[in-house]
């Protein structure tokens, strides 16, 4: 069976991974495009299919992607731009 790479900038993360699995992973770091979109499928077919194709291996690739149905099932997979400091979003869950 051939070795998987899984992509990601945090050997942390792919140490975890492995030994979540008890498998062996490969570990590069890899600037993906980050497509947008609402639809978390989308977005990782889009990086397995790109990291596929820059290193012609096996891959793994993560995406997060959080929603609440009180927000409309928002912010999707672009948590990360409603979660920055001092963001409306961010100051709603803020425990002062």
């Amino acid at each position: 069976m051939s070795n998987i790479t899984f992509i990601t900038w945090n050997q942390n993360k792919a140490d975890y991974i492995a030994k979540y699995l008890n498998y062996p992973l490969d570990h590069i770091k890899l600037e993906l495009d980050e497509l947008q979109s609402t639809n978390l499928f989308e977005i990782v077919e889009h990086k397995v299919k790109q990291a596929y194709n820059l290193i012609k291996k096996p891959v793994v690739v993560e995406d997060v992607s959080l929603e609440f149905e009180a927000l409309g099932w928002l912010p999707w997979p672009f948590i990360r731009f409603f979660c920055w400091k001092g963001s409306t979003f961010y100051n709603l869950f803020y425990v002062r």
